[in-house]
C-alpha cells in the first residue's frame, strides 16, 4: 500500500532536486505540483555546474529515467592524470 495514494504533493523549488523528485513521484502515479520562484529558466544568468556522482546523483537520475538525457547534455570536466 502506498501512503501517498490519492494524495497531492507540492514541491517548492524547481531545481535539480525538486524536479527529480517530481519525476519520481509522477512515475509512481502520484499527483505532484512544483512551484518555482523564477518565471523561466533564463531568469538567472549566472553559470554553474552540476556534479552528479555515480553512487548518488546519477543513481537518482537513473531511477527517474533521465540518465541518458543527462549524459546527452553533460560536458565532461576534470583533469586526467597519466
Amino acid at each position: 500500500m502506498n501512503l501517498l495514494n490519492n494524495k497531492k504533493v507540492t514541491i517548492i523549488g524547481g531545481g535539480p532536486v525538486g524536479l527529480t523528485m517530481a519525476r519520481l513521484l509522477q512515475q509512481n502515479d502520484i499527483d505532484v505540483t512544483v512551484y518555482e520562484r523564477d518565471k523561466d529558466r533564463q531568469a538567472r544568468i549566472f553559470g554553474g555546474t552540476l556534479d552528479l556522482h555515480k553512487t548518488s546523483g546519477q543513481e537518482a537520475m537513473k531511477k527517474a529515467g533521465l540518465l541518458k538525457a543527462y549524459y546527452d547534455l553533460a560536458l565532461p570536466m576534470g583533469v586526467n592524470i597519466a
